[in-house]
């Protein structure tokens, strides 16, 4: 056994059983300040993990790359978890104050400056990975479906995004605005595993 591979498969367990304990905590303390975040990055960190281990244990070659191109990918990955943490930290916002669709300028203002952050970090990711997609075309550094799927998932976030604020969709919207937000994600951090050498035999 590859102890790399088991190390991180040991990892995603662990995030696993965390994660599941992190969940009890939530929903029996009322949300507490900073758990719904923890409880997001901890879902984020078991799967990851896994990916992880499948990854080098199909151990495939490395996919050619620009370094530009690699970097834009890992920056835009990191975008998305800045903006992952900022829209938990809005959601724990919007459920403290109790708050309901449509929201008024003056719930919107409370939410803070998470909120704000979480809404301008969305349009810069998304430009990024429309540039990234549209370099991709030219380039053919992996499948175009993967990020095609990431600018339309982004897309989808910002829309879902405004239906929250702005419509009495507020069920629908928290629960694909959240689900997107996840599968958004991986897709960009499984592209930027394509990038990593494989183990050495």
């Amino acid at each position: 056994t590859n102890p790399t591979i088991f190390s991180l498969t040991s990892l995603g367990f662990v995030s696993v059983f965390v994660n599941a304990l992190l969940g009890a905590v939530v929903v029996n303390t009322n949300l507490i300040g900073g758990l719904v975040t923890t409880h997001f990055l901890a879902a984020f960190a078991a799967i990851a993990f896994f990916m992880l281990a499948r990854r080098y244990f199909i151990n495939q070659p490395a996919v050619k790359a620009a370094n530009t191109y690699k970097l834009l990918s890992w920056g835009v990955l990191l975008l998305l978890l800045i903006q992952t943490i900022a829209g938990t930290q809005v959601r724990e916002s919007f459920d403290t104050l109790a708050l309901s669709s449509p929201l008024s300028k003056h719930q919107i203002t409370a939410l803070g400056t998470s909120f704000i952050w979480h809404r301008i970090l969305a349009f810069i990711t998304l430009i990024l990975a429309s540039f990234l997609w549209w370099k991709n075309k030219k380039s053919n550094v992996v499948e175009p479906r993967y990020p095609f799927a990431v600018v339309v998932g982004i897309g989808l976030q910002i829309v879902l995004g405004s239906l929250l604020i702005l419509t009495h969709l507020e069920s629908f919207s928290k629960l694909f605005h959240i689900s997107i937000a996840a599968s958004v994600f991986l897709l960009e951090f499984y592209i930027c595993t394509r990038f990593l050498k494989p183990l050495k035999n």
